[in-house]
C-alpha cells in the first residue's frame, strides 16, 4: 500500500512529494496497515519532505533513490531563437 501527498508547487516551480509505504503483514488488520503507512508518511514530511519512507513493521527506513542523470541535450539552448 502506498500513500502519497502532492502539494501545489511553490514559487520555485518544483513539485515535492512525500510517500509512506508498508506491506500488509500476516494477521494484520486494515487499521494496523493504514496506521503504519500514516506513520511512515508523517516521518517523510518531518524529515524535510520530498522523500519516501518505508515502515517494515518494526521500524521506518528512508528509500534512497538513485541519482537522476539528465541528458546533456536537456540544457542545450536554441541559439536561433
Amino acid at each position: 500500500m502506498v500513500v502519497a501527498q502532492r502539494r501545489p508547487p511553490e514559487s520555485t516551480g518544483k513539485t515535492r512529494t512525500s510517500c509512506g509505504v508498508t506491506e500488509a503483514l500476516p494477521n494484520d488488520t486494515f487499521q494496523n496497515t493504514c496506521a503504519r503507512v500514516e506513520t511512515a508518511l508523517r516521518s517523510a514530511k518531518q524529515q524535510g519532505r520530498n522523500r519516501t519512507m518505508v515502515h517494515d513493521g518494526s521500524s521506518i527506513h528512508v528509500v534512497q533513490a538513485p541519482p537522476l542523470k539528465t541528458p546533456n541535450w536537456a540544457f542545450a539552448l536554441d541559439e536561433e531563437s
